[in-house]
């Protein structure tokens, strides 16, 4: 469903895809009709239903396997079939197993999905502060705190007081959109809007970073990619 909305701040027709629920609201000016409107997302229909495909593919529930082996930052998630209700075991450092009776029923596969945004926490808790000192070392940059949180939509932010918010989902990603993002925010403890000057040093830090800003829209925190 479209949602149409007229606003005095608009200057143009607009088409915003919410990530949260994929709800694609359409923003015009009162100088635009709505039929104008509806003729401009007609226009678009081929782009906007790319959009709403690639949302779909970063919520659609993973497929776990028994005897599947899942590989996070510092761990090997086993599943392994089991009789008994579901459980954890961590026989060894750096190995996880999940027993369960089924992997394909929607309780089965939240629970799994619940063990590995927890070792993806754990991993997060240790390996983004210290990404974040790095990084600020090397591009001398100052910050406050780092904390981690499980955010629906956001990969990060900096607070005006330059404390900086990094979401535990970054441990899916891959390295150089994890430094991308970090970089990102560090970025914000200079420059707190994305204008010209925000982009230019993120230029100097981080050669190709509009070509990365792209490459991450294609992930959401939300999903699991393996």
């Amino acid at each position: 469903m479209i949602h149409y909305r007229q606003s005095a701040r608009a200057k143009r027709i607009s088409i915003k895809i919410h990530r949260t629920d994929g709800k694609v609201e359409v923003v015009y000016p009162f100088n635009v009709s709505k039929k104008q409107a509806e003729r401009f997302v007609k226009e678009n229909q081929d782009w906007i239903d790319k959009q709403l495909q690639s949302l779909k593919l970063c919520f659609s529930a993973p497929k776990f396997e028994f005897n599947q082996i899942l590989k996070t930052r510092y761990h090997q998630i086993h599943i392994h079939k089991s009789n008994k209700d579901f459980a954890l075991s961590y026989p060894e450092k750096g190995k996880y197993i999940i027993h369960t009776p089924n992997v394909s029923s929607p309780a089965y596969i939240k629970s799994i999905q619940q063990v590995l945004t927890e070792i993806y926490r754990i991993e997060a808790q240790w390996f983004l502060p210290l990404k974040t000192e790095e990084l600020a070392k090397k591009f001398n940059f100052r910050y406050g705190r780092v904390t981690i949180r499980n955010q629906k939509t956001r990969w990060g932010s900096c607070s005006s007081e330059n404390n900086i918010s990094l979401n535990l989902n970054l441990m899916k990603l891959p390295d150089h959109l994890i430094e991308y993002v970090i970089i990102h925010e560090l970025c914000h403890t200079l420059e707190k809007n994305h204008g010209k000057g925000f982009w230019s040093l993120m230029e100097r830090c981080l050669p190709g970073s509009k070509k990365l800003d792209k490459e991450l829209k294609k992930y959401h925190p939300q999903g699991f990619y393996f």
